[in-house]
């Protein structure tokens, strides 16, 4: 099995790529990562933020920001993954949940909100 840490992500952190530093790093993964089946959970009714993409800003709190002489060597990265460890990534004729929702929330918001 490939380790995403080692073999992807180690080689952009800010340690081993010093002029990617302070630059966002996104890695999105729609693969397995197991062979355990997740069974889901039956859905009832919505949640705000899901639906509207409103209320965000009440569920952020940001602290203040101080001036550091170094930042974390995994500072700007984002690994998205489709699933958890251990479990199987799922796909139909039309892709998969994972990358239609990305793509659907970039699509809405793209306009008027950072990624």
């Amino acid at each position: 099995a490939v380790s995403i840490d080692e073999k992807i992500i180690e080689p952009f952190r800010g340690s081993n790529c010093t002029t990617l530093v302070d630059k966002p790093k996104l890695f999105i993964f729609q693969a397995c990562r197991g062979g355990r089946l997740d069974n889901g959970v039956k859905q009832e009714g919505t949640d705000e933020l899901a639906e509207t993409g409103q209320g965000l800003e009440d569920r952020v709190e940001v602290g203040e920001w101080t001036d550091q002489l170094k930042l974390p060597t995994e500072a700007d990265i984002l690994a998205a993954y489709a699933v958890p460890p251990g479990y199987q990534a799922w796909r139909n004729e039309k892709g998969s949940w994972f990358i239609q929702s990305l793509v659907a929330a970039i699509d809405k918001f793209s306009g008027d909100q950072d990624l």
